[in-house]
């Protein structure tokens, strides 16, 4: 999932200030954040392998009252996973495509200066895979 947002250069152009998995660095402004929220096993009664899904956030993060720009990432991560049925994980296959199971849109004001806002859009994206190896 990382990979697919650092390589795509009209969010790169959107959120100049990187990709990260979990955390972003102390000063990153205008980024997209990445992380696991929640994973399930579907235990298979015939055995050998099993389904496996994962919940994962996919935001980006910008300063700024201005809602245009974030909306355009978040638009753009959508595009970039909601319904994909092509992200190649390494060891594991894909059995579903991926889907947005709900929507981000957050505003962030800063308690110490409430003129400073931080736009969060993006979204929820469940990801249903069996290990391969």
């Amino acid at each position: 999932m990382v990979a697919r947002v650092a390589g795509d250069s009209t969010l790169r152009a959107l959120c100049p200030g990187g990709v990260y998995f979990g955390v972003a660095v102390q000063g990153a402004e205008s980024f997209v954040v990445i992380d696991r929220l929640a994973h399930s096993n579907d235990r298979s009664i015939f055995g050998g392998n099993n389904n496996e899904t994962y919940l994962y956030l996919v935001k980006a993060v910008l300063p700024g009252s201005s809602s245009i720009a974030a909306r355009a990432a978040g638009d753009r991560i959508r595009q970039l996973f909601d319904l994909v049925g092509d992200l190649a994980i390494a060891g594991y296959a894909l059995l579903a495509p991926v889907e947005e199971v709900e929507s981000v849109r957050i505003v962030e004001v800063d308690d110490t200066n409430p003129d400073r806002r931080v736009q969060h859009w993006g979204g929820h994206y469940e990801v249903t895979v069996q290990r391969t190896g």
